[in-house]
């Protein structure tokens, strides 16, 4: 079993156990330890078809360069609204800042994922900056349960995969 479908089925666990469905003001935390792999998602609904996430985080031990891995995210990573491609990279820090290329933009808002990565982890998260403003709020993520278990396949098996593969 994939450590997306068992994310999946803790989320469905934890969702009946606790007896009510989270939302974006009162989200759930999932967690799972998979060998080196570790996923967390910030739940915020969740239903028969998808899922609303604040953010989701995958930590491996891959010792790959970061350009090597922002590569393969934004190859493998397709499916998303828009794709993820590298911003900026950040030396000092060994960080590399991943959006949407293009953005999407909709009625004079843009909407547009943000990924932080590292050798050994990447969160995801989801803004939305209204027309004008230049505050930008976090959004969900939604998806439904066949993307969501293949993104975090995706990020799980490139945050795996030794620098020498």
């Amino acid at each position: 079993m994939s450590v997306g479908v068992k994310m999946l089925k803790q989320m469905q666990h934890q969702i009946e156990a606790k007896g009510d469905a989270p939302t974006w003001a009162q989200s759930m935390k999932i967690a799972l330890q998979e060998e080196s792999i570790q996923v967390e998602a910030d739940v915020s609904a969740y239903d028969t078809l998808g899922v609303a996430i604040r953010a989701l985080r995958v930590r491996g031990d891959s010792d790959a360069p970061l350009e090597k891995l922002a590569q393969a995210i934004s190859e493998r990573a397709t499916y998303l609204w828009e794709p993820l491609a590298l911003i900026e990279h950040d030396l000092e820090r060994e960080r590399v800042q991943m959006r949407s290329a293009p953005p999407l933009i909709e009625d004079g808002a843009i909407e547009f994922y943000a990924g932080e990565l590292t050798r050994q982890a990447v969160q995801l998260t989801r803004y939305r900056q209204e027309s004008g403003q230049r505050r930008r709020d976090r959004v969900a993520i939604t998806l439904t349960h066949e993307v969501f278990r293949r993104l975090v396949d995706d990020l799980a098996d490139i945050l795996h995969t030794p620098a020498s593969e």
